[in-house]
C-alpha cells in the first residue's frame, strides 16, 4: 500500500535526496528539520511509484483491456441506437400505412357522384367538419450510455478474440474472406499473406501458427511483396494505395499514393531501391524506396495491368494485362521494349525464372505459355487446366513451375521438360500460392481463407494452418489453461501457454430429422455435395454418402425411414439406402437444377420440380421416370400432395398454381391471380383447398372443387416464402421478409395473429401436430415457441454466445429437436428443459464432460417462459 515511510500516512511527496523516502505533510516539516540540522541539501518531488516488472506487464494488460472494452462500448452504443433508430422507422412506417388508408379512402370518396345509405354520415362529418392532426412528437429518448463500473478480476467475465490477443498473445482468428497474396521471406522461417478481409498476417511455419496481424488498408489486400533484407513488407490494394510495413515493428510504415483504381501487383527490386506497381487504373508506376516518390509512371495496356515482375538484374519489367499482351519494360529507360502476343483470353498471372531466362504467364483462356526472354518470342504452351490460371510461382532452382487455378487444382510443372509432374486438388479454388526458398513446398491460400503447406516431393498436403475463418461466435478459457473457441464453421480448443490448437471440431449442418428421431442427415458446413445419415440412437455416424457433382438443394426421408432422396444441381435425383449403406439409383431427366423433391405418403412415387419448368414424377419402386409434367414457363419453386395421393399443386415463378392429376399425369386446373412468383404452395388435409403464398405479398387461398380464389390476405408488406396449414385447417400460418410470421384463419377469413421480430428475419416456421404451438426460428439465432390459442409467446429460445441451430418437429407433439453444429438436443415444451441428444463426435464429449460451460455456451438455452 502508498504509505508514508515514518507513520504511515498518505504520502504527498519524496525525499530524492534519500533514496526517495515517502513522507505525508507532518512528517515532511519534520525531515527538513533533520536535513538542517545535519546541513544536507534536501530535495523534495512528488512520490513516485516503483511496481514490479512482473506487475508492469500485467498492469499493460490491464489498461489494453480497459481500452478494448471501452471501444467494445462504443460499438454497442452504435448498435443500441441503430435498433432506437429502428423502432422510430417502424412507427413512421407505421403511421405512413394508416395515413396512406385514410387518403385511399377519401381519394375514392372524391371520384365518387353517387353514394350508398352507409355513406351518409361520413359525408355529413365531410361537410361539417375539418381534419386535424397532433404535431408529430416522439418520447424523450434517455440513453444509459457511459455509465461503468469495476468488477473483481476473479469473478467470471466475457472472453472474446481481443482478450486472448492480449493476455496470451496467440491470434485465433485468421482472415475471414479470401486470400488472395502470399509471399515468402528470404528466411523461410515466415510468410505474409493477404486477403480480401483487408489485413495481412504473418505466420510461422516452424511453429505453424499466426504470429501477427497488420491492419490499415481500407478495401481488399490484392498483393504483397517483401524486401530481400526481411525488413519490409509491401502491399498494394484496392483502396488505391500501396502501404510500407516495418517487419521488425509490426506495424504501417509510409503510404503511396498515385494510382487511381485497385493495385493488382507490386514487386521490390533486387536491390531493394524501387518498388513498382501494376493497377486497374491500366498504368504501372515506379516508385523511390528512400525519397518515396514515384519516379515514373509506364503506360501502354489498354486493360487492367494484372500481374508484374521484376528481373533479377534489375534490367525489365514484366507485366500481364487484360489486353491479353505481355509488355517487356527498360526499368533504366522507363519505356516499353517489346509487346508478347498469343493469349486468347484475359492474362492473371506473369513470372520470371530466377535466371531470367524465361517469362511464364497464365490466362483466362485455359494456358500457361512460356516465353524466351532474350529471344522475346513464345517457347511452349503448357495446357490442362480446366479454368482460368490465377497464379504462377517458380522455384529458385529454375526447374520447378507452379500454377493455381479455378479448377481447384494446383499444378506442378518440369519447365524442361515442359509437362506437369504433379496435381495437387482442393475442394475450393486456389487464389495464391509461392514457392519455398527450398524448393521442396508449397504454401497456397485458397478462397475459402484455407492456408495449406504442400510437400512437393512426397506429393501430399504437409498441414494446414488451424484459425477460425469466421466470425468467433463464443470464447471461453477452460480447464488446464485451454481455450476454446467457436464460429459457425469449427469449435477449436486452444493451448493458451504453448499459443497453438490442439483439437479441432468441424460443424455440421443438420438437414433433416425423421419424425421418430431414429436417424438425422447432416453436411459440413462448407461441403454441399457430400451427406452423412446419423443413427441417434446409437449415438454414432451410420454412413456418409457422396456421387453428386454439386450442390444438394433437397432432402428427404421416406416415409418408412428406410430410404433417402436427393435432388441436386447437377440435374439428377438420387435414392440412398440406409440399411445397405450405398446409392440404389440416379434418376436423369430434367435437364436443369433441382429445386424441391416430396414423396407420396404411400413412398410409391416421388415428384420432383426443376428449374427445367417441369414437374417429374418417378415411380420409387421400379426406379423409372412415369410422368413428365409440362405447363409451367418458368422454375417450379414449390409442390403439395394431396393426403390422398391422388392429385398435386405446383407454383412457379411464372405467378401461377397448377393443379396436375396424378393418376392420369395430366393438368387439371390452373390459378391465375398472383403478380409475383409463387413461393410456396400447401393443400388442406380434406383436399378442398389450396394455398399460395408469392413475392406479390399476399397469400391466396383456392377452391379446388369449384376451381377458383376463395380468400385473399393481405397484410404482409414483402415477399411471402411459405405457407402452411394447421392439421384441423383452421389456420394458415405464412412465413414472409417483412421479418413478420402471420396467422390467418380460415374459417373466418382473417388475421389472427402477427409475430414480429425486430432484429431479423423468420428463416423457417413449423405448426405441431396437436395445432397448439407454431415454431419460429429468426436470423437472430433466437427460436420461438408461439401459442395458437391465445398469441401469446410459450418459450424463446438463444445461445448465449449466438451460436447457429436449427429445430425439427418430432411426433411427440411436446418436444423439439434443436440441432447446432456440435450435436443434437432435445426442447420439452411442457416440461421446459432441454437435454443433449447426441454429439457429433466422441472427442468432443470427452472434452465436454470436463468443461461444464460448453452446456451453457455453446448449447440452446431457454431465456424467456411464459409463467
Amino acid at each position: 500500500m502508498f504509505k508514508c515511510s515514518e507513520c504511515y500516512k498518505k504520502p504527498i511527496q519524496q525525499c530524492n535526496s534519500c533514496n526517495g523516502k515517502l513522507l505525508c505533510k507532518v512528517c515532511s516539516y519534520n525531515h527538513l528539520e533533520e536535513h538542517q540540522k545535519l546541513d544536507k541539501f534536501v530535495n523534495f518531488g512528488p512520490p513516485i511509484i516503483k511496481i514490479p516488472l512482473d506487475k508492469i506487464s500485467s498492469l499493460k494488460v490491464s489498461l489494453k483491456e480497459f481500452i478494448c472494452n471501452i471501444r467494445k462500448q462504443k460499438t454497442d452504443i452504435l448498435r443500441a441506437a441503430s435498433k432506437t433508430a429502428y423502432r422510430i422507422e417502424e412507427l413512421v412506417r407505421d403511421s405512413y400505412e394508416q395515413l396512406d388508408k385514410m387518403i385511399n379512402k377519401y381519394t375514392e370518396l372524391l371520384k365518387m357522384n353517387e353514394f350508398e345509405g352507409q355513406d351518409i354520415e361520413i359525408i355529413e362529418e365531410l361537410l361539417s367538419k375539418n381534419i386535424r392532426f397532433k404535431s408529430p412528437k416522439f418520447s424523450n429518448i434517455k440513453g444509459v450510455l457511459t455509465k461503468n463500473f469495476k468488477v473483481n478480476k476473479v469473478q467470471d467475465r466475457k472472453i472474446d478474440k481481443d482478450i486472448i490477443k492480449l493476455e496470451y498473445n496467440l491470434l485465433i482468428e485468421g482472415h475471414t474472406s479470401d486470400i488472395t497474396s502470399i509471399a515468402i521471406m528470404n528466411k523461410s522461417q515466415f510468410f505474409i499473406s493477404g486477403s480480401l478481409d483487408k489485413t495481412l498476417r504473418i505466420w510461422s511455419l516452424p511453429d505453424k501458427r499466426q504470429e501477427c496481424i497488420l491492419e490499415g488498408h481500407s478495401d481488399c489486400v490484392k498483393c504483397i511483396a517483401i524486401t530481400s533484407d526481411d525488413n519490409y513488407a509491401v502491399s498494394g490494394s484496392s483502396d488505391k494505395t500501396i502501404i510500407v510495413w516495418n517487419l521488425h515493428k509490426k506495424k504501417q510504415e509510409l503510404i503511396l499514393e498515385g494510382h487511381k483504381d485497385t493495385i493488382s501487383s507490386v514487386g521490390i527490386g533486387k536491390n531493394n531501391e524501387i518498388i513498382v506497381s501494376g493497377s486497374d487504373d491500366k498504368t504501372i508506376m515506379i516508385w523511390n524506396f528512400s525519397n518515396r516518390k514515384c519516379e515514373a509512371v509506364l503506360k501502354g495496356h489498354t486493360s487492367f495491368v494484372k500481374s508484374i515482375a521484376i528481373s533479377n538484374d534489375n534490367k525489365f519489367i514484366i507485366s500481364g494485362s487484360w489486353d491479353k499482351t505481355i509488355i517487356i519494360w527498360n526499368l533504366y529507360k522507363k519505356k516499353q521494349k517489346t509487346k508478347l502476343e498469343a493469349h486468347l483470353g484475359h492474362i492473371d498471372c506473369v513470372a520470371i525464372t530466377y535466371d531470367n531466362q524465361y517469362i511464364v504467364s497464365g490466362s483466362w483462356d485455359l494456358t500457361l505459355r512460356v516465353w524466351n526472354l532474350k529471344k522475346k518470342c513464345l517457347e511452349t504452351v503448357l495446357e490442362g487446366h480446366s479454368d482460368r490460371v490465377i497464379d504462377i510461382a517458380v522455384s529458385k532452382n529454375c526447374k520447378i513451375l507452379v500454377t493455381g487455378s479455378l479448377d481447384k487444382t494446383l499444378r506442378v510443372w518440369d519447365l524442361d521438360m515442359k509437362i506437369a509432374v504433379a496435381v495437387f486438388e482442393n475442394q475450393d479454388s486456389f487464389r495464391c500460392l509461392a514457392i519455398s526458398n527450398n524448393n521442396q513446398f508449397i504454401i497456397a491460400g485458397s478462397e475459402k481463407c484455407a492456408l495449406g503447406v504442400w510437400n512437393i516431393a512426397e506429393r501430399k498436403i504437409e498441414f494446414s494452418f488451424v484459425n477460425h475463418t469466421n466470425y468467433i461466435n463464443s470464447v471461453e478459457v477452460v480447464n488446464n489453461n485451454q481455450c476454446a473457441s467457436v464460429s459457425d464453421n469449427e469449435m477449436i480448443i486452444w493451448d493458451l501457454e504453448e499459443r497453438k490448437p490442439i483439437q479441432y471440431f468441424p460443424l455440421y449442418s443438420v438437414l433433416a430429422i425423421n419424425r421418430d428421431g431414429s436417424f438425422c442427415i447432416t453436411k459440413l458446413i462448407n461441403e454441399n455435395k457430400i451427406f452423412q445419415v446419423w443413427n441417434i440412437k446409437e449415438k454414432q455416424q451410420e454412413v456418409l454418402f457422396q456421387g453428386h457433382t454439386d450442390s444438394i438443394s433437397s432432402i428427404v426421408f421416406t416415409n418408412k425411414n428406410n430410404f433417402i432422396v436427393t435432388g441436386s444441381n447437377d440435374k439428377t435425383i438420387r435414392l440412398w439406402s440406409i440399411s445397405n449403406k450405398n446409392q440404389e439409383a440416379i434418376f436423369q431427366g430434367h435437364t436443369n437444377e433441382v429445386l424441391i423433391l416430396l414423396i407420396t405418403s404411400n413412398d410409391q412415387h416421388i415428384i420432383s420440380g426443376s428449374r427445367d419448368k417441369t414437374i417429374r414424377v418417378w415411380d420409387l419402386f421400379k426406379k423409372t421416370q412415369e410422368a413428365v409434367l409440362e405447363g409451367h414457363s418458368s422454375s417450379v419453386y414449390s409442390i403439395a400432395i394431396s393426403n390422398n395421393n391422388e392429385f398435386i399443386v405446383s407454383g412457379s415463378y411464372n405467378e401461377t398454381v397448377r393443379v396436375w392429376n396424378l393418376l392420369f399425369k395430366r393438368q387439371e386446373t390452373v390459378f391465375i391471380g398472383h403478380k409475383g412468383a409463387v413461393w410456396s404452395v400447401a393443400i388442406t388435409s380434406d383436399n378442398l383447398f389450396a394455398v399460395s403464398s408469392s413475392r406479390d405479398k399476399t397469400v391466396r387461398v383456392w377452391n379446388l372443387e369449384k376451381k377458383r380464389i376463395e380468400i385473399l390476405f393481405n397484410g404482409h408488406t414483402d415477399s411471402v416464402y411459405d405457407v402452411m396449414i394447421s392439421n384441423d385447417n383452421k389456420y394458415i400460418i405464412s412465413r414472409a421478409d417483412d421479418k413478420s410470421v402471420r396467422i390467418w384463419n380460415l374459417i373466418e377469413k382473417k388475421q389472427e395473429f402477427m409475430l414480429k421480430s425486430q432484429f431479423g428475419n423468420a428463416y423457417k416456421a413449423d405448426i405441431t401436430n396437436d395445432g397448439n404451438f407454431v415454431v419460429i426460428g429468426f436470423t437472430n439465432k433466437i427460436l420461438t415457441v408461439f401459442r395458437l390459442i391465445d398469441g401469446k409467446i410459450e418459450l424463446n429460445i438463444n445461445n448465449i454466445d449466438n451460436n447457429r441451430f436449427n429445430s425439427f418437429l418430432s411426433r411427440n407433439v411436446n418436444k423439439i429437436y434443436l440441432a447446432n453444429g456440435l450435436g443434437i438436443a432435445t426442447l420439452n415444451i411442457i416440461k421446459r428443459t432441454i437435454k443433449i441428444k447426441m454429439l457429433f463426435d466422441m472427442g468432443f464429449g470427452i472434452f465436454f464432460e470436463n468443461c461444464l460451460f460448453l452446456e451453457d455456451r455453446i448449447l440452446p438455452s431457454i431465456i424467456y417462459s411464459h409463467n
